[in-house]
């Protein structure tokens, strides 16, 4: 009977233990998105391919009260007129929020669009 009680013991601890590392994995914060108040809000980071020395540029869009833009940067590319680079976009927000990324040509025409969702603790879109 003892062992029983002690193989439950230890499940549970594990259990709690697991619970609390999976936690972190996710990344929340806790943001001030438009002064709506404090809540957890998670990372999304989107890498897409452009060319903006031929004026092909991604835009982003999205709802600034669920979702806030923190960067964006050239992860990718050896500087070469005409070269393709990779573009790192940051952003923040709540679980289950879109961002949509326009690619626009040199006329500002959309000729590509992908949408995301910033993920959550328990699933990821």
């Amino acid at each position: 009977m003892n062992h029983t009680k002690n193989f439950f013991g230890l499940l549970i601890a594990f259990m709690c233990l697991a619970m609390i590392s999976g936690s972190s994995a996710a990344n929340p914060d806790t943001k001030n998105i438009d002064q709506g108040g404090a809540f957890p809000c998670y990372k999304l980071t989107i890498n897409l391919v452009c060319n903006p020395s031929t004026g092909y540029m991604w835009v982003p869009e999205f709802n600034s009260s669920e979702v806030k833009w923190i960067n964006d940067s050239y992860i990718d590319g050896s500087g070469l007129i005409g070269e393709d680079k990779l573009e790192q976009f940051v952003f923040v927000g709540v679980t289950g929020a879109k961002v949509v990324m326009k690619l626009e040509n040199p006329n500002k025409q959309v000729v590509a669009i992908k949408t995301y969702k910033i993920p959550g603790f328990f699933f990821d879109y």
